[in-house]
C-alpha cells in the first residue's frame, strides 16, 4: 500500500514536473488520504485479506500511472488487464480507476479542450466497463464450474429496487458519521472545504479566460460524482447488500482525489495563503483520520480481549462439567437470545467491524477452540432444547443459564 501512494506522487511529479515543496507536501498527504483512508484502515483488522486489497490496489495505481504516462493502445490493453486482475483479487478498490485516473489526465489535456479529455474519459469509463465485465462473467460463470459454492451476495436472486432502498436508507449514516468511523460531519465538511477551495482556485486564477474555468469546474464535479456512483453502483448488482467499510473504500478517499485535484491545479499566481488553508484543513483530517484509525485498532485489541475473556468463563463452565461427569465435550451448537448485543460500549463498531465473536453463532466454536487449545465440532441448535431454556430469554451480561451441556454437546445461548 506504501508503494501506491508512492505511485500516486511519481505520477503527481510526471504530470506537474515543476512544483513547489508546499506542492509537493501535498501531494504525498493527498496519497495517504487516498491509500490510507479511514475505510482501508478496516484491512488491517482482517490482515488475511491484506495481500489481495494491497496488490488490487497497487494495479489500479499502476494502470494509472501507464495511462497518464503514455495514452496509447497498447498501455490501454496493459491498463485492462491489470484492472480485470485488480478486479479479480479485490473488488472493493475497482471504483477508484476511473476519478483517479481523470484526475491526472485532466491537468495534463486540459489545454486540449474539453472534448478531447471526455473521450480519454471515455476510453478510461471502457476500460473500467469491460474489466468489470469480465469479473461478472468469472462470478457467474467460470467460478461455479470449478466451485459450486455460491455466497450470498453473488446469487441469482437479484432485487435492484430493494438494494437501491437500503443503498439510500445508509446515505445519511454514510456521510454524516462516515459508518461511524469519523465524528459527525468530519468527512463531508472536508469534503466541502476541500470543493470551495478548488472552485476558489479555478475563478481566481490569472490569466485563464471563462471557458478554461467552466472546464476545471465541470471536470471537478464530474469526478467526484463518478466516484460515489462508482463507488455504490455494484452493491445494486448483488443478492444480498452488504455495504460495509471495506467494500467501498474509494468512497472514503474521495478527500483525497480532492486534495490531488486542487494540488494539480494551482499555479503560479496561487500565494501562500492559499497554501496554508489548504494545508491546515488537511492537516485537520489527518490528525482526525490518525487519531480515529487509532481508537479503532485500539478498539479492535479491547473486543479482542473482552471476547477472550468471555471464551475463557464459558469453557470453565465446560471444563467443570465434564469434570464432574467424565463426559468429554466434543459439539458445539449456538443461537441468539431475542436480543442480542452486538458491540460492546464505547467502541467503534459497524457491521462486522470490532463486532462481538461470541454474538455470531459460526463464530464460537473456533473461539473456545482458541482459548482451549482445543478442536470443537459446530452443530445445529437443538430445537426442543432451546425452546425449553433459551427461548424468549433476553440476557445483557453472561450468566451460567446460558450452558446447558446434553452428552457430548454444549448448547450455548449468545447474549
Amino acid at each position: 500500500m506504501a508503494f501506491s501512494a508512492y505511485l500516486i506522487v511519481r505520477t503527481f511529479i510526471l504530470v506537474k514536473p515543476k512544483h513547489s515543496l508546499y506542492e509537493l507536501i501535498l501531494a504525498i498527504i493527498a496519497a495517504a488520504f487516498i491509500v490510507f483512508n479511514v475505510f482501508a484502515a478496516e484491512m488491517f483488522i482482517y490482515t488475511y485479506m491484506l495481500p489481495f486489497t494491497s496488490a488490487a490496489l497497487l494495479l489500479i495505481v499502476m494502470s494509472t500511472y501507464i495511462l497518464v504516462k503514455v495514452f496509447n493502445a497498447r498501455n490501454i490493453l496493459i491498463a485492462l488487464a491489470l484492472i480485470i486482475c485488480s478486479v479479480h483479487l479485490y473488488q472493493g478498490w475497482g471504483a477508484l480507476f476511473l476519478p483517479l485516473t481523470l484526475t491526472f489526465l485532466v491537468y495534463k489535456y486540459l489545454n486540449r479542450g474539453f472534448i478531447y479529455i471526455a473521450k480519454k474519459g471515455l476510453v478510461v469509463s471502457v476500460i473500467y466497463l469491460l474489466a468489470g465485465l469480465v469479473n461478472i462473467f468469472y462470478i457467474k460463470v467460470l467460478h461455479r464450474i470449478f466451485n459450486p459454492y455460491v455466497a450470498n451476495r453473488t446469487g441469482d436472486n437479484l432485487d435492484i429496487i430493494s438494494n437501491l432502498d437500503i443503498i439510500l436508507r445508509l446515505q445519511k449514516l454514510l456521510w454524516v458519521s462516515h459508518f461511524k468511523m469519523l465524528p459527525d460531519y468530519v468527512f463531508v465538511g472536508t469534503m466541502v472545504s476541500l470543493i470551495c477551495l478548488a472552485l476558489f482556485c479555478i475563478f481566481t486564477r490569472i490569466g485563464a479566460d471563462i471557458h478554461y474555468k467552466v472546464r476545471l469546474t465541470s471536470f471537478l464535479f464530474i469526478i467526484v460524482v463518478a466516484q460515489v456512483f462508482l463507488s455504490l453502483f455494484p452493491h445494486l448488482l448483488t443478492s444480498n447488500v452488504w455495504l460495509v467499510q471495506r467494500s467501498i473504500m474509494p468512497f472514503s478517499a474521495i478527500p483525497g482525489v480532492l486534495l490531488l485535484f486542487l494540488v494539480l491545479i494551482m499555479d503560479a499566481s496561487v500565494n501562500y495563503r492559499k497554501y496554508i488553508t489548504v494545508l491546515l484543513v488537511s492537516c485537520f483530517f489527518m490528525v482526525t483520520l490518525a487519531a480515529y484509525t487509532h481508537k479503532i485498532a485500539r478498539d479492535n485489541l479491547t473486543v479482542n480481549k473482552l471476547d477472550e475473556e468471555l471464551a475463557s468463563t464459558i469453557m470453565y463452565h465446560i471444563s467443570r462439567h465434564e469434570q464432574e461427569t467424565g463426559v468429554v465435550v466434543t459439539k458445539i451448537a449456538a443461537a441468539r437470545d431475542k436480543q442480542p448485543t452486538w458491540v460492546y460500549e464505547n467502541t467503534i463498531s459497524y457491521r462486522d467491524l470490532n463486532c462481538r465473536a461470541l454474538v455470531v453463532d459460526w463464530a464460537v466454536a473456533p473461539v473456545l477452540g482458541y482459548v482451549s487449545g482445543r478442536h470443537f465440532n459446530e452443530v445445529d441448535m437443538d430445537t426442543e432444547i432451546y425452546n425449553k431454556y433459551f427461548a424468549d430469554r433476553d440476557w445483557d451480561s453472561f450468566s451460567p443459564e446460558q450452558i446447558i451441556v446434553v452428552g457430548d454437546t454444549a448448547y450455548i445461548a449468545l447474549y
